[in-house]
């Protein structure tokens, strides 16, 4: 999309503008009638400012998972939540998780940086 010599630049603007990103997914109710949004936070923290402006961008998604001090969350912390409280299925859990093995430990009971206690 960029040239390879604008990309530092390019990353330093979205690094220096961006505050945060809301990603979301209505996933079916147990109910049957209804949705609930699953949801993924990032919150720009000079952390993810820095992995941005260094195109360290894999390094970000552990941030969210360790990062529930900020209100960061992952889809899937979101969707075992909604499992957890008995509002969604396991199977609609997995379904739209993007990590179904991760998921699938939460699920478990382990909880690797995900800032979720039992």
């Amino acid at each position: 999309m960029f040239e390879p010599n604008e990309r530092p630049f390019i990353r330093s603007q979205i690094a220096n503008t961006l505050r945060g990103t809301i990603s979301q997914k209505l996933v079916p109710a147990i109910d049957g009638g209804t949705r609930l949004p699953a949801t993924e936070i990032l919150v720009v923290t000079p952390t993810v400012k820095d992995f941005i402006q260094k195109d360290e961008l894999e390094q970000i998604y552990e941030l969210v998972k360790n990062g529930s001090f900020n209100n960061m969350t992952t889809m899937n912390t979101s969707l075992y939540k909604l499992y957890n409280e008995e509002k969604i299925s396991k199977e609609t859990a997995l379904t739209y998780s993007d990590n179904k093995p991760e998921l699938e430990q939460l699920m478990r009971g382990i909880y690797h940086g995900t800032g979720m206690n039992k």
